[in-house]
């Protein structure tokens, strides 16, 4: 979608500047989301299944951290586009 949006005069858009705002505003707590869901399916594994390979795996992710680095990373890639607009 950015990909069509041209720059305005003077390299500012609206448009570009809403879809960085409504994807940082959105993909903030949509990817929390995610990972809260699978913090919850490993939570509710069975015992076969945790002792397998790919149990022992996601027993030992750490999702609160994923969250932050996600959040984060997802915060600071917004800053970046928005300072390329207004610069």
């Amino acid at each position: 979608m950015a990909a069509v949006i041209e720059l305005g005069p003077g390299g500012y858009s609206a448009p570009l500047t809403m879809l960085v705002v409504a994807t940082a505003v959105f993909g903030s707590p949509a990817g929390g989301t995610a990972l809260d869901d699978l913090a919850s399916l490993r939570d509710d594994m069975d015992e076969d299944t945790a002792q397998t390979s790919y149990g022992k795996s996601v027993k030992d992710r750490n999702f609160s951290a994923l969250k932050m680095m996600s959040a984060i990373l997802l915060g600071l890639v917004a800053v970046a586009e928005l300072y390329t607009l207004f610069t």
